[in-house]
């Protein structure tokens, strides 16, 4: 996928949830780029994990605001991330200079994990 191509499908997948403009959010716009690149060009990421994590995104995207700045959050580049980060879902983080808030929107798999793990713990205690 060429960055004309994902600019043009993250444009279109804006208009078709009513998020706004890139010239409203270009920060966002542009991680959302970004990430849509990464993933077309991640061979070795399963395609479940990526659908997930773009449903998450278009999901949160005006939602998640630092609890500290008040401000929108915006998708960590996933060339930041660690393939456990990428598959443990899709992470946000705050755009001011070194603050260190962050949010996760778990991934299926990991509330699948964490779900069976508690009752795993629950049954050790019955």
């Amino acid at each position: 996928m060429t960055r004309p191509e994902a600019v043009h499908l993250v444009r279109e997948r804006w208009e078709r949830l009513g998020i706004g403009t890139p010239e409203e959010f270009p920060h966002v716009f542009s991680s959302d780029v970004d990430n849509m690149l990464a993933w077309a060009n991640l061979p070795d990421v399963n395609e479940a994990i990526n659908q997930a994590a773009h449903q998450v995104t278009e999901t949160a995207l005006v939602a998640v605001r630092c609890p500290t700045h008040k401000i929108g959050m915006v998708p960590r580049p996933l060339h930041r991330q660690s393939k456990e980060q990428i598959w443990c879902g899709a992470w946000w983080d705050c755009p001011e200079h070194k603050c260190g808030c962050s949010t996760l929107f778990q991934s299926p798999e990991l509330r699948a994990q964490l779900a069976e793990m508690q009752r795993a713990a629950k049954a050790g205690r019955a």
